[in-house]
């Protein structure tokens, strides 16, 4: 999957949640559960979801066509019970 951000976006989001959206190149995709996110008209269709890169899950928001333009990214941890 083509993976395409802002510059300027992923240094808001490393500040924020410690994870750089150029991570999303190694997303496990095909594990990705997602729904399409209707809170507000973004103009576009907006997905939020969970994919894990091994044993960490990270929660992202993207716009959904034929690149994934990733908007935000943070880490869940995986814990095993």
């Amino acid at each position: 999957m083509k993976i395409e951000f802002d510059q300027d976006k992923d240094t808001k989001n490393i500040a924020k949640h410690g994870v750089s959206l150029a991570l999303a190149e190694s997303l496990e995709w095909d594990l990705l559960l997602a729904t399409e996110d209707t809170r507000e008209d973004y103009g576009e269709t907006r997905l939020v979801g969970f994919a894990p890169i091994g044993r960490m899950v990270y929660c992202i928001v993207c716009t959904e066509n034929d690149a994934c333009t990733e908007s935000s990214a943070c880490a869940r941890h995986c814990r095993e019970r």
